[in-house]
């Protein structure tokens, strides 16, 4: 079922027609300039399609029965999302989404209880490193609000903490991830961005995983 959700949900209409502010759609957890693990071509929506039905045939869910709650904080963004993803699941799947809308304090309550079906989540990296967003879903994590526990995935995420072997990490990394792209205890939908106005004779200022950009390296360019 969590895959036909993810596969009947066309990223690119998300970041190009309902939010148009830069966003990057995302097929897997971590941001590629951390993960160094290439996007896979997901071009054809009408391939994701036609499997996402195949998949929710294979639940035995009745279609015209199946109702699904989408939880989601109060944002202009955020409800636009949510109403897409709805029409996106309405138009391919032929289900039906009970939107709920709350404030930010009673969504957080919400989320944290793990008595919803499904609802809006996002994450921004504390520091860059993949792990900051692998140790979100460890059994024991706080900020795991899926309920999610998967004991591989575990033990995985300790052998990570503990190599210095960077081509170690990298495979660790790798497989850890695999195993939340096919458990999917989260549907990844796109990473957020950041937006700034320099002033084109301004030097120093140069894009990074951080977004920090220190007073210190800037300057003025010369004629």
């Amino acid at each position: 079922l969590r895959k036909a959700l993810s596969l009947a949900i066309n990223r690119e209409i998300l970041v190009e027609k309902v939010l148009k502010t830069g966003q990057q759609s995302a097929y897997r957890i971590i941001p590629q300039n951390l993960s160094g693990i290439p996007t896979e071509d997901r071009t054809n929506y009408a391939e994701r399609v036609e499997q996402a039905k195949l998949l929710f045939e294979k639940t035995g869910f009745n279609k015209h029965e199946f109702e699904i709650e989408l939880l989601y904080n109060s944002s202009e963004n955020q409800r636009k999302v949510a109403i897409a993803i709805a029409a996106m699941w309405r138009q391919t799947l032929g289900i039906r989404t009970k939107l709920v809308n709350q404030e930010w304090k009673v969504f957080v309550n919400s989320r944290k209880s793990g008595n919803r079906q499904t609802f809006r989540s996002g994450w921004i990296a504390d520091y860059a490193d993949s792990l900051n967003f692998l140790e979100l879903f460890t059994s024991d994590s706080h900020f795991n609000f899926y309920k999610y526990s998967n004991e591989n995935f575990d033990t995985i995420i300790e052998q990570i903490k503990n190599t210095d072997n960077l081509s170690m990490k990298q495979q660790l990394t790798e497989n850890a991830e695999n195993i939340l792209l096919h458990d999917l205890p989260v549907i990844p939908l796109y990473y957020y961005v950041s937006r700034h106005l320099v002033n084109t004779k301004i030097a120093g200022f140069e894009d990074n995983v951080a977004d920090r950009h220190l007073s210190k390296y800037l300057h003025e360019k010369e004629d």
